[in-house]
């Protein structure tokens, strides 16, 4: 397969809904806002972690960043699976960090057997024995915004609900507890794929098209408890010539609330419309610099004057 060649740009908006995007664990699982602005916030751990998630579950694939148990139901440590990774290769462990040869094998051996390192790279001790060793560290060409943003100001729900069975000396009282959510939340995301680090981890253009298979249905498949109410609303992805890109896509479209409505009382898609009118200038006043803009939305979607993703310039479906 081969190594991609032109950087992209992604631009991937979606809506949550009586759900909690992102927890913060210091605050009690709150979902996670900004205090001066009162958005919601997503780290883009989360991000890619629906996406890992999607590319085991759904695709079936290896992922170097999970969970992996050994036999008496404790986590292993980065350095043992980094062991394990070695003897399915058929090396020593001990001995990659002495010959070079079998250092170089191991990051061959790494690169082509997870995904997620070749995409957002990784860091991986080789051994125990901190600063002693090497350690294995490749630049993810693929990076999100450290935090992505609602487009709106939001106000959080504490809701409170009793459990099924008694807790504490009470055997006749039933448990309570409280979940933490969002009522609605429309979150964009702005995504950079860097050629140039492609180069060292080996991300192809498969893994490309994989990439952005895991950020719209990896969203779709967000349906535990607390997940539930996940749903992609529009994926716009810039492939670029000679190391061009625009820069921050999100600030690229504006968000217009319906008039009279407050911005914490917006509870569905029909209470906005998109305006990509900004985003429509800036591709034609780059078009020299763009190969192609590739687009999936929700029908659903309103957009000021008619301006959709099938309007931009170079514009063709994505076929997700």
């Amino acid at each position: 397969m081969t190594i991609i060649k032109e950087r992209s740009e992604i631009l991937f908006v979606y809506q949550v809904k009586d759900a909690n995007p992102n927890g913060d664990p210091l605050e009690s699982n709150n979902p996670r806002t900004d205090p001066e602005t009162g958005v919601a916030t997503v780290t883009d751990v989360r991000i890619k972690r629906w996406i890992r998630d999607y590319w085991h579950d759904r695709k079936g694939l290896a992922i170097w960043i999970i969970e992996d148990k050994k036999e008496d139901n404790t986590l292993k440590q980065a350095f043992e699976r980094f062991e394990d990774l070695m003897k399915k290769a058929g090396k020593e462990p001990k001995k990659v960090a002495e010959k070079k040869a079998s250092f170089d094998e191991a990051l061959d051996y790494a690169k082509n057997n997870w995904i997620d390192i070749r995409t957002f790279g990784c860091v991986m001790p080789t051994s125990g024995d901190e600063g002693k060793s090497p350690t294995i560290t490749f630049t993810g060409p693929v990076q999100f915004s450290g935090f992505s943003r609602s487009f709106h100001k939001v106000h959080p729900w504490t809701i409170q609900g009793t459990g099924a069975f008694a807790g504490g000396k009470n055997k006749f009282q039933k448990t309570f507890r409280e979940d933490h959510v969002l009522p609605y939340a429309c979150i964009g995301v702005y995504g950079v794929i860097n050629e140039i680090a492609a180069k060292e981890t080996g991300m192809t253009e498969g893994d490309r098209k994989l990439l952005l298979d895991g950020l719209w249905n990896g969203c779709f498949d967000l349906i535990s408890r607390s997940k539930f109410g996940h749903q992609p609303l529009m994926l716009v992805h810039l492939l670029y010539k000679n190391g061009f890109r625009i820069g921050d896509l999100t600030q690229r479209i504006h968000f217009l609330i319906n008039e009279g409505l407050e911005e914490e009382k917006i509870r569905d898609v029909i209470d906005f419309k998109l305006n990509l009118i900004p985003l429509k200038d800036i591709i034609e006043k780059s078009r020299e610099k763009i190969e192609t803009v590739e687009y999936i939305f929700d029908e659903r979607l309103r957009f000021e004057s008619g301006i959709s993703p099938r309007e931009l310039l170079k514009s063709k479906p994505l076929g997700l």
